[in-house]
């Protein structure tokens, strides 16, 4: 008795463990992000596989048969789960053409599955057999069982080739051999496991510890490893969105329906010297030294050129508006980008004042004096370039060296 009752807390101990860390690689997994549907995916595939090493650990052990019918039918239905459940998460890594093809995957062996474990459950052919492991059971050649080990095997069969869908079309060379790893471990753990816990049972009158949550431990945390190794489960819209919006080298900004400012990239704090979150836009551009209104921003706009007061003076930008609308015309988001043309302006316009003045100088007759044109001409200059003050120099060609006097302001 004492050797026996060693036996079920060694078991049961053991399950406990593994449901442990099947729980740590979980959360791990699903903190790298919450919002990402695949991750989600990824967790009820793994839970299918905790609460079995936990029903199953208390089944080893417990005394009452009440409970033991309870338990067993918990674990075998949430471990019956894992499959459809696994072959789900999985189609998400590799291309499936056709949308009935993939309709199935995804809903139609779940509903399956489903129909299968209650059938199973509610047959009552399963017999309790008390080991020195604790309890287990047999199906003693029922026909349910014996349909649901085949259907279980063709399950297993996908699964493994959609494993090897999935490491054929990885592209790097470090996931190709993290996810061999991974192959390779389910091929070993996995088809023992679903001998042990279906087709014996079903087969034969033997009967062997529920392995297979234990079983599929290691190839999980290999799985687990290569995710955190390669970041395979991370490249999310949202991730990628996030990482693509942050990298644009222009100010890009995000404004609510109102024109508050709700998102800013590093490009528009390092325009602005600090965000601007929670501001609206309307009282930070100018239009031809106005403000504009508040509806200017309700309809795109691929090009038009606005002044913004910075920290460093006025910068001329070029902005691009883009208005996402929901069905009745109300606007969800709007989305700027502004490139700042303030030094091509700056050129542009002192090409234009030079070319004016040239035109003016040269227009001079004469009989006229040089004077009044040349003074109009280096205002012309000046104000292309914003200057407070122009300086005219004259020079000197009288003596040996060429000498510059200063004669006019």
């Amino acid at each position: 008795m004492p050797a026996e009752f060693s036996f079920n807390v060694y078991i049961t101990l053991c399950f406990f463990l593994v449901c442990g860390g099947y729980v740590y690689i979980s959360a791990r997994t699903i903190a790298s992000d919450l919002n990402s549907k695949l991750h989600r995916e990824h967790l009820t595939a793994v839970v299918c596989v905790v609460l079995p090493c936990l029903f199953y650990g208390l089944m080893t052990i417990t005394q009452d048969e009440t409970a033991l019918h309870f338990l067993w039918g918990a674990g075998y239905l949430s471990y019956f789960m894992f499959l459809p459940l696994w072959i789900r998460f999985t189609s998400n890594m590799y291309s499936i053409k056709h949308k009935i093809t993939k309709l199935i995957l995804r809903v139609g062996l779940i509903c399956i599955s489903v129909v299968f474990a209650f059938a199973a459950i509610l047959s009552g052919d399963v017999v309790f057999v008390k080991t020195s492991f604790g309890n287990q059971f047999s199906y003693e050649g029922s026909l349910i069982f014996q349909i649901i080990a085949i259907y279980v095997f063709l399950l297993s069969v996908y699964v493994f080739i959609s494993h090897i869908r999935w490491w054929r079309e990885s592209k790097m060379e470090r996931q190709r051999v993290q996810q061999q790893i991974f192959l390779i471990l389910s091929f070993v753990f996995a088809p023992v496991g679903f001998v042990t816990d279906f087709v014996v049972p079903a087969f034969t009158s033997y009967t062997f510890p529920p392995i297979v949550p234990l079983l599929l431990f290691p190839p999980a945390m290999q799985l687990y490893i290569s995710m955190r190794a390669n970041r395979t489960l991370s490249i999310t819209v949202r991730n990628v969105s996030s990482y693509i919006f942050e990298s644009v080298t222009i100010p890009t900004l995000v404004l609510d329906h109102a024109n508050y400012v709700r998102l800013e990239n590093k490009a528009t704090i390092d325009f602005f010297g600090e965000s601007i979150i929670g501001k609206n836009i309307s009282k930070i551009i100018s239009l031809d030294e106005k403000k504009p209104k508040q509806s200017f921003f309700d309809i795109d706009i691929t090009s038009t050129t606005v002044t913004i007061e910075t920290p460093v003076g006025n910068r001329i930008c070029d902005m691009l508006l883009s208005v996402e609308n929901d069905k009745y015309g109300d606007a969800l988001c709007k989305v700027i980008l502004l490139r700042d043309i303030t030094e091509s302006n700056r050129k542009d316009n002192l090409l234009l004042a030079v070319n004016q003045a040239a035109s003016l100088l040269l227009s001079t007759k004469e009989e006229e004096t040089i004077e009044g044109p040349l003074m109009e001409s280096m205002e012309l200059v000046g104000q292309s370039m914003e200057a407070d003050q122009v300086h005219l120099w004259q020079a000197d060609t009288s003596g040996e060296e060429i000498r510059f006097n200063h004669s006019y302001i």
